[in-house]
């Protein structure tokens, strides 16, 4: 029952937005169409042929009915004359009034009614045109949006995906000589945190539960240099962590929600990581961000355009759901689910791979693509990580479906 129900559910929205659509470009037309005086001159010729048929229909009609009426009046010899040929007009009248004629002056007020769609307001335009169009572009649509998924897949599966698999991998730009130079804790559920002197430590609002000698102030805006992603990655009201008065002090962060778990990433200032800012909870020292915009086959498909670079000196905290572990690749490549990917050395390589059969990925129950990383070091998390609000009104969840459309091309 509930998959009829969902059948319906979908149904109705292929019908309401086929509909919609098919309005929305009948009123585009309205909107836009001008006269076209050769389509004006067409059209007023052809009321014109129309109208000259019915006029000699008519005086035809009047004719014979005026015989009829003279040879009634005639001697016997005459009316016997025109013994067969009387019946014959009559049918032919009614013929011309019955079918002929209103057939003729159907087409004359159609005619009429596209010669006024070029002079009338817009109502009455945008009336003719949906009379005449509606139906056609509701059909259409309602088709595409059916087989677009179909065909849509085919394609990229089949043609974009299968290609780009042979292009030249991305290389990432930190020197692969080096190695990963960066460390990261074992995964736990609560992560104390110490701070001291003049260090700030920035924290996602929410996720620190205690504090021993620590004052709390607030900061807008993580990087306002990075403001995108700085809002797409929900880092935009963030607690500013520090030691009282110079001292030592430590803090607890606790997740939200329990599946998730806490690790800290140490850099050390001769390397960095491409990290997605979604997992990104908390930040001190003196790290700075670089954004790089790479364009190649792998990411045009991927939809990730644009990688975070985070690089300098301090500590990073991040989580991922149910574990949180580094991985070194080398020797050979590893397949690895994109949506599993935390962060990567900057000195990684990688390419798109396909996963699955077609049937899978048309039907949702796998991705299109594997990441496979060829070398360099990759943080990973055990489990998918719905980072959305459940709580959120309708207006924030509408203004993250805009943000997160971003995020996916900036890299998030």
């Amino acid at each position: 029952m509930k998959k009829f129900a969902a059948l319906l559910r979908k149904l109705f929205v292929l019908l309401a937005a086929s509909a919609l659509a098919a309005l929305f470009l009948c009123l585009l037309t309205a909107l836009f169409q001008r006269p076209d005086a050769g389509k004006i001159a067409t059209v007023q010729q052809e009321l014109d042929r129309l109208q000259y048929r019915i006029e000699s229909i008519n005086e035809r009609i009047a004719l014979w009915e005026k015989q009829i009426t003279e040879i009634s009046r005639a001697t016997p010899l005459i009316r016997i004359r025109y013994y067969f040929t009387i019946p014959a007009w009559k049918a032919k009248i009614i013929e011309y009034r019955t079918v002929t004629l209103p057939a003729l002056e159907l087409q004359k007020v159609e005619r009429q009614l596209v010669l006024n769609g070029f002079e009338d307001n817009f109502s009455d335009k945008f009336a003719l045109i949906c009379r005449q169009n509606f139906l056609t572009l509701f059909v259409s649509l309602l088709l595409l949006l059916i087989f677009y998924p179909l065909i849509a897949s085919l394609l990229i599966y089949f043609v974009f995906a299968r290609y780009a698999e042979r292009f030249r991998p991305v290389y990432l730009p930190d020197d692969p000589e080096f190695e990963p130079a960066f460390s990261i804790t074992p995964a736990v559920p609560v992560q104390t945190v110490q701070v001291s002197g003049s260090e700030h430590y920035f924290l996602r609002p929410g996720w620190c539960r205690a504090g021993n000698s620590v004052s709390t102030a607030t900061k807008f805006m993580w990087k306002w240099s990075s403001p995108l992603i700085s809002a797409a990655a929900g880092l935009i009201e963030l607690a500013d962590l520090s030691a009282e008065s110079g001292n030592r002090g430590e803090f607890t962060v606790t997740p939200p929600v329990n599946d998730l778990m806490i690790s800290e990433i140490t850099l050390d200032g001769s390397g960095s990581i491409i990290l997605r800012p979604r997992h990104l909870i908390g930040i001190t020292g003196d790290i700075k961000v670089r954004t790089i915009w790479n364009f190649s086959i792998h990411n045009l498909l991927s939809g990730k355009l644009r990688q975070v670079q985070f690089y300098g000196t301090g500590r990073i905290l991040i989580a991922g759901a149910w574990g949180i572990y580094g991985k070194n690749v080398t020797g050979h490549s590893h397949m690895i689910d994109d949506r599993m990917i935390i962060a990567l050395s900057g000195d990684s390589g990688y390419t798109v791979c396909r996963t699955g059969s077609w049937w899978h990925y048309f039907r949702k129950t796998s991705p299109l693509f594997n990441v496979r990383v060829l070398f360099g070091k990759v943080i990973l998390q055990n489990h998918l990580w719905d980072y959305r609000r459940p709580d959120a009104t309708l207006i924030e969840k509408i203004v993250n479906l805009f943000l997160n459309g971003i995020g996916c091309f900036l890299g998030l």
